[in-house]
């Protein structure tokens, strides 16, 4: 049995050059969105990691950008709050959100080493 990996050129992206890897690493079937959203995570133990700004988010899940130092990895689990970024910070977007880190990187593009963390929310958010 053979696996065929689609090319760059006929893969049906509108972006030039995007990589067949690209393609098949990405998870999220849902559209993603920017806006203006603080997440924090917060495990088990209550200890929380942020608040951080959604670098994007869509129904199924979110990507953010944290400092190096937490030991975020693949697997692990969190409840995740969101709250807009204008509103006062006892206002929650959504109640009971948990989701499953499931991609981290390391980013190196800005001034500080940061991580990228892609989490998979059990439950739809709806936008």
């Amino acid at each position: 049995m053979s696996t065929i990996l689609p090319s760059a050129a006929s893969d049906g992206f509108s972006e030039p050059g995007l990589a067949a890897a690209s393609v098949l690493d990405e998870r999220r079937c849902d559209d993603r969105v920017s806006r203006d959203l603080r997440v924090t995570l917060i495990r088990e133990d209550g200890s929380r990691i942020g608040p951080y700004p959604t670098d994007n988010l869509s129904e199924s899940g979110l990507h953010v950008t944290v400092p190096v130092g937490y030991g975020l990895a693949v697997g692990q689990r969190y409840e995740v709050v969101l709250r807009d970024s204008n509103s006062p910070p006892s206002v929650r977007i959504d109640e009971g959100l948990y989701a499953t880190v499931v991609r981290t990187q390391m980013r190196t593009e800005t001034e500080r080493n940061a991580i990228g963390v892609g989490l998979r929310l059990d439950q739809p958010l709806f936008l």
